[in-house]
C-alpha cells in the first residue's frame, strides 16, 4: 500500500484561471503558518430509537460539501488584498492610494467570483507553473467572506510578522469564466489539477 502524505507550504492564486498563461491569477502573497482545508463533505444520516445510536446504513444523504479554506497571508500589498476584500475597491490619486472597505450594499456579480487556487510549493514545476501539481486545491468559484485580524504591535522576537487569516468558502457553480461547463463533481471543489476535466482550459501565472 502507498503512503502519500502532503507537506509543506503553498503558493495560493486567486482571478480567472481561464485567461492566457494565467494572467488573471493573481499570487496573494507569503503566507506564515497553517493553511487548513476543511472539504465539510455535508454527509447526514438517520437514527432510529428501536436501534439506539447507531446511525441507519439506509438512511444517509448527501447534502453536498460546503467547502472552507484559511490561509495566514503576511503579505498586506493592497493589489493582493482587493482580491479578498471583494466588495472593496482601491481609490488612487497620482500617486496617493487608498484600498476601500466596501463600497456599500450590494450584490456581487458572478463575474465578479473568482477561482481560487493554491499549488504546492514542492509541485511547482508539474506542468506549467504548476498546473498538474497533483496536491493542488482547487475552489472553481469562492468567495472571501472575511480578511480576517489585522494585528498591530511593537515587533519582538524572531518572528515578528502578524498574519491575518483569510477564511475562503466555496461556491456552486456550472461553468467556469469562459462559460465552459465543469465537471458536476469538480463544481464544488477538487484536490488535483483541472486538466482532469478535458473540457477546461486553465492555466497559471509564474510566481
Amino acid at each position: 500500500m502507498s503512503f502519500n502524505p502532503q507537506l509543506g507550504p503553498f503558493y495560493v492564486f486567486k482571478g480567472d484561471p481561464t485567461t492566457a498563461a494565467g494572467a488573471d491569477m493573481v499570487y496573494l502573497g507569503k503566507t506564515r503558518g497553517d493553511i487548513k482545508l476543511n472539504p465539510d463533505l455535508g454527509i447526514m444520516t438517520g437514527y432510529a430509537d428501536q436501534t439506539g445510536r447507531t446511525p441507519l446504513a439506509d438512511v444517509v444523504y448527501d447534502s453536498g460539501p460546503k467547502p472552507i479554506v484559511q490561509v495566514p497571508f503576511v503579505d498586506e500589498e493592497k493589489l493582493k488584498m482587493i482580491k479578498y476584500f471583494e466588495n472593496g475597491e482601491i481609490v488612487t490619486n497620482t500617486t496617493k492610494e487608498a484600498i476601500g472597505f466596501s463600497s456599500g450594499i450590494k450584490k456581487i456579480p458572478i463575474a465578479d467570483i473568482d477561482t481560487l487556487a493554491l499549488i504546492p510549493v514542492a509541485q511547482i514545476a508539474e506542468g506549467e507553473n504548476g498546473i498538474d501539481a497533483p496536491g493542488a486545491i482547487w475552489l472553481p468559484r469562492s468567495i472571501a467572506k472575511t480578511p480576517g485580524e489585522f494585528t498591530y504591535n511593537l515587533p519582538d522576537g524572531d518572528d515578528i510578522l502578524n498574519p491575518h487569516t483569510v477564511e475562503f468558502t466555496g461556491l456552486y457553480y456550472e461553468t467556469d469564466q469562459d462559460a465552459s461547463s465543469v465537471n458536476e463533481s469538480l463544481r464544488y471543489g477538487f484536490i488535483g489539477t483541472p486538466n482532469a476535466d478535458t473540457a477546461l482550459t486553465w492555466s497559471l501565472p509564474a510566481v
